[in-house]
């Protein structure tokens, strides 16, 4: 099996560009051969290369990718990179979200006895990576546009007809998408 610096999943193409085109400008970016309609990488950004996969939109289509690219490379490292809808009444346009804790913004157990958002068998919460924080910290950037905290995922788009509803169970949480739950889920297993 091969190494990976990391592994780095977006959902669109819009959000793999900024990575495939650093790379290109040393010509060092090597595409995969998937067995899905998704999309991966090998990208000379670090040592060992990083894996880039570009999932499609949604839960299965990401979880589905990862796996197969935790079947590729060893790695310590899995990050998300991409959109996602600020919830938040703090968080803007532009501003960039660390998950440090992943939540399933729409499933229901409660009627057996699981919190909100928790999936039956798995805990409420997966918790993100104590390292990215770490990390964060010896960055030269301007951290007033960086946050970190609760981000949700689930199958359905929070607009302005349910946002209310979601900001009401989770009051902490800072963006919503489709991808980032299910990803910490497998990084967690």
């Amino acid at each position: 099996m091969r190494t990976a610096a990391a592994i780095i999943l977006t959902a669109m193409p819009e959000e793999a560009a900024p990575f495939l085109e650093k790379a290109s400008e040393n010509q060092r970016v090597g595409e995969l051969n998937t067995p899905s309609t998704f999309k991966a990488w090998f990208l000379d950004l670090a040592s060992p290369r990083v894996l880039l996969v570009q999932t499609g939109i949604g839960q299965t289509a990401a979880a589905s990718a990862l796996t197969w690219a935790l079947g590729q490379v060893s790695t310590r490292d899995v990050f998300i990179s991409g959109t996602a809808g600020g919830l938040h009444t703090t968080i803007n346009v532009g501003d960039i979200v660390i998950g440090s804790e992943y939540r399933y913004g729409m499933a229901d157990a409660t009627a057996f006895g699981y919190e909100f958002g928790q999936v039956p068998g798995q805990p409420p919460a997966f918790e993100g990576s104590s390292r990215v924080a770490e990390v964060l910290e010896t960055l030269e950037v301007n951290k007033d546009r960086i946050r970190q905290g609760l981000m949700l995922s689930s199958d359905s788009f929070v607009t302005a007809k349910n946002v209310d509803a979601v900001r009401e169970a989770f009051p902490e949480a800072l963006s919503t998408d489709m991808e980032s739950t299910p990803l910490a889920q497998i990084c967690q297993a």
